[in-house]
């Protein structure tokens, strides 16, 4: 076996070890009451700061001429609802073609129906 396929083989068992002490550490965070208020308590505050944030990224977005999230989501909705619109434009111009076409030919059949009977 080369070297390098023997680094990788430590390097596997090496970060399947450590993959397995941090999830052992999780769980064992995950089981104390209190580490479970205090990240309760953590992500309410980051709840919090991130709306704070959002809010000034929404103020700064206008005289630094820039797109924020909901302008991208409304631009988005914009771009949905103009896609639908073509395609009933589109079914709307197909229906019209068909009924130009059978207009035509019931137009062609009356034509040729009048001069048979002449």
């Amino acid at each position: 076996m080369d070297i390098t396929q023997q680094f990788f083989n430590i390097l596997t068992r090496s970060g399947f070890q450590v993959e397995q002490m941090v999830n052992r550490s999780i769980q064992n965070h995950l089981n104390k009451p209190a580490f479970v208020k205090l990240a309760s308590q953590r992500a309410n505050g980051m709840a919090k700061g991130m709306s704070s944030l959002q809010n000034t990224v929404e103020m700064l977005s206008v005289p630094f001429n820039f797109p924020t999230k909901n302008d991208l989501a409304n631009t988005t909705n914009l771009i949905v609802q103009s896609e639908e619109k073509i395609d009933n434009l589109e079914y709307q111009m197909i229906s019209l073609t068909n009924a130009i076409h059978d207009l035509q030919t019931n137009i062609r059949s009356a034509n040729q129906t009048q001069r048979d009977n002449r």
